[in-house]
């Protein structure tokens, strides 16, 4: 074989290759997930009773591609349904989801908003705000929407388990912050903290005997003692051999050695 020929099969080959790569590229932008997996497990299906069933099936079509992570599809769908059916709740938050899918929070969240706006107690709409406030990085906001999800729908367990480790990192996070501030004497500092803590799980004693124990600290007697009979209240009796909710008050309050026998 000459070496012209050698050099022409090898522009061939390049091409081909060239031409495969492109292809194998577009297929795996397009290549829709496996099927039976949900692409976006944790997004919550806007169901709605209320819709006349040729909306329903058009919003499931829409569902089913972005769940196969077809979005161009999904986004077509959706702008399709709401086309013509404008006031839907349930294909304004399917509009969302998609949004959200395709990384724009901002625009989901308006979409969501537009959702609660018509209806205030929508949970796939609350769940999806909760996601978009997530990806803001707005935590605190978006435990408080997961939370009314939850509120609303408690069969919403994937999102429950969400709006827990959120509000986890959340109390850790604002505890460490408040016990670096308290022991660097920024005591007023710890105690907002502790507050910001305390929004987020307000059922937890421990929080509300660490606030009090800053208030003591800075000689605020009447707050430490609402904090300590609130912590009392949370937590009836202290597992370490069985301590009382009095036995432990008064301890806290430095009463022991004065209760009458």
């Amino acid at each position: 074989m000459s070496a012209r020929m050698l050099r022409r099969h090898a522009r061939t080959a390049l091409v081909i290759l060239a031409v495969c790569v492109t292809m194998t590229a577009c297929v795996k932008r397009r290549m829709p997930a496996t099927p039976g997996a949900l692409a976006y497990p944790e997004y919550v299906f806007p169901a709605d009773r209320r819709e006349p069933a040729a909306v329903s099936e058009r919003i499931g079509t829409a569902w089913r591609l972005l769940q196969a992570n077809d979005l161009r599809g999904a986004t077509s769908e959706v702008r399709s349904v709401l086309e013509q059916a404008p006031s839907s709740v349930a294909a304004r938050t399917t509009q969302g989801y998609v949004a959200l899918a395709n990384r724009l929070p901002d625009v989901a969240l308006r979409a969501f908003d537009a959702s609660l706006a018509a209806r205030a107690s929508y949970a796939p709409a609350l769940a999806g705000r909760g996601h978009a406030l997530l990806a803001q990085q707005k935590e605190a906001d978006a435990l408080l929407a997961f939370d009314a999800a939850v509120a609303a729908d408690s069969s919403l367990v994937e999102v429950k388990r969400r709006a827990d480790a959120v509000r986890l990192r959340l109390v850790d996070t604002a505890v460490a912050e408040a016990r670096a501030a308290r022991k660097a004497g920024r005591l007023d500092d710890a105690r907002a903290r502790y507050g910001r803590a305390l929004q987020a799980s307000p059922e937890s004693a421990f929080l509300y005997r660490d606030r009090a124990a800053v208030a003591r600290e800075q000689h605020d007697d009447a707050a430490a003692v609402a904090d300590l009979r609130r912590a009392a209240t949370l937590e009836p009796s202290d597992a370490d051999g069985g301590r009382s909710s009095h036995d432990r008050l008064d301890r806290d309050l430095g009463l022991g050695d004065h209760r009458d026998v």
